[in-house]
């Protein structure tokens, strides 16, 4: 519960930053595939009545799914003319 505090304080006091959580970090060994059916069993554990909602509306994707990595430069102060 302190913890949870400590964030959601966080949070009020920088109300403009976020908390990202990214479920790739848990720690799984094996490949990406070992790792994903590990995940979904883990998750499936935790908790049994979920269900992935899909809407059927949705258009068939034309490619597979794509993994993208983003690297972003946090350090502004040092440059104050642009």
């Amino acid at each position: 519960m302190d913890r949870a505090l400590q964030v959601f304080g966080y949070l009020k006091k920088y109300p403009n930053k976020r908390i990202l959580v990214d479920s790739r970090d848990l720690i799984i060994t094996g490949g990406d595939e070992v790792k994903a059916e590990q995940l979904a069993a883990s998750f499936h554990e935790e908790y049994p009545d979920t269900v992935e909602e899909i809407d059927c509306n949705l258009p068939m994707p034309l490619v597979e799914e794509l993994a993208i990595t983003t690297f972003v430069n946090s350090n502004h102060a040092h440059d104050k003319v642009t």
